[in-house]
């Protein structure tokens, strides 16, 4: 039986659990000093396209190919985006969805693993159901995860609002929004297949692995195998990465194949992930 309340409980425990940890402050370290030097690059970029003018050819070349080497994304698409808004937070939201596979993999790797590899998930069974189990870990996970993109987003819009004009007013603010939400919103497919990588295996060491392993497995099959067969293209549509550029794009349109594979994709890992927690021995 599903009891929301414990859901939040565990959720709750596991935020403070993580944030508390020694790798929670050591990646936290880390991602803090990882975001100053970005941010500090991001200025100085910033800087050269204000001195050029980022209506004159040269600044968009500059920023847009920067934005199309990380997405791939249509020429078209990307000077459009450029035009449409500011576009150093253009080149800052690529560079936040081409992290978003890494850091979602390193925070949220351990759901159940190490509750089941220690056991401690007996003592939860006492208070609370499986399914309430799986899915508060699963919220925390998701929880910690919004924490680190919201730290990831401030830094660099604290930096470009002190050092430079590139946000351009509320419209940059809003913008920065605009790539925490999305960004969170991406991470649930990949909660959902760690979630089951978690269950799978009851180590977090070995669901870890295995998660790096799958990823760098499906991108490589899909690249060769494609070389044979352009069927095999398909493949790469086992690991959620596939469009996520797509979500930098204005039109509903354009996003709608994208919302769907993935909204396809966490129902599946999870609906596996909470039947392999359901049944395995614990």
């Amino acid at each position: 039986m599903l009891h929301s309340q414990d859901i939040w409980v565990i959720a709750r425990f596991e935020v403070v659990r993580h944030l508390r940890s020694r790798h929670a402050i050591a990646a936290g370290l880390l991602l803090i000093l990882f975001c100053g030097f970005g941010a500090y690059e991001l200025v100085q970029f910033a800087d050269k396209l204000a001195e050029l003018d980022r209506d004159l050819g040269p600044a968009l070349d500059m920023i847009a190919g920067m934005v199309e080497g990380l997405t791939d994304l249509p020429v078209v698409g990307v000077r459009g985006l450029l035009r449409q808004h500011p576009p150093v937070l253009v080149a800052l939201f690529a560079l936040v969805m081409f992290l978003m596979p890494l850091l979602s993999i390193i925070l949220a790797y351990d759901q159940t693993a190490t509750d089941i590899e220690t056991r401690h998930v007996r003592y939860l069974l006492f208070r609370s159901d499986r399914i309430s189990i799986f899915l508060g870990k699963a919220l925390g996970a998701q929880l910690i995860i919004s924490i680190a993109v919201a730290l990831v987003v401030l830094i660099f819009g604290v930096f470009l609002a002190v050092r430079t004009d590139a946000l351009e007013g509320m419209k940059g603010v809003a913008y920065l929004g605009r790539i925490w939400v999305t960004a969170v919103l991406y991470a649930v497919p990949f909660v959902a297949l760690l979630g089951l990588s978690s269950a799978l295996f009851g180590r977090a060491r070995r669901s870890l692995t295995v998660a790096f392993l799958y990823w760098f497995g499906v991108a490589t099959l899909s690249g060769l195998l494609s070389l044979a067969n352009e069927g095999f293209e398909h493949l790469r549509y086992l690991f959620p990465s596939v469009g996520r550029f797509d979500l930098l794009l204005d039109d509903p349109g354009d996003l709608r194949g994208t919302v769907l594979y993935l909204v396809a994709f966490t129902l599946v890992a999870g609906l596996l992930g909470l039947w392999r927690f359901r049944s395995r021995d614990l």
